[in-house]
């Protein structure tokens, strides 16, 4: 008898049935760059963020350029920031615009 093994399912197969899921973020700074919104964690890495422009500007603002928390989504490509958390204060972020896009 042949044992076979499988490789792990993609996060495409896995999600094939959600559209997105929870992805609550810790010590994540926003950051506006030339490929436009990121959170970016303090080893340096980065997952794009799908913010409209005034979003982007108040997680900025709230941050004040330090590492917050992040209440988010994410659709196995992009993230979908729904609030920032900084000291303990839980701010709304306006929802980004329709398609996903960068929103103005």
């Amino acid at each position: 008898m042949t044992q076979t093994t499988s490789a792990p399912p993609t996060h495409e197969k896995l999600l094939a049935w959600v559209d997105e899921v929870a992805a609550p973020l810790r010590a994540v700074v926003p950051m506006n760059t030339s490929n436009g919104w990121e959170m970016v964690d303090r080893e340096r890495r980065s997952l794009p963020a799908a913010m409209s422009e005034s979003a982007g500007w108040t997680a900025l603002a709230v941050s004040g350029g330090r590492a917050v928390d992040v209440a988010a989504t994410f659709d196995g490509q992009r993230l979908r920031p729904l609030a920032v958390i900084a000291d303990g204060e839980y701010v709304p972020l306006a929802p980004a615009a329709a398609g996903g896009g960068q929103g103005v």
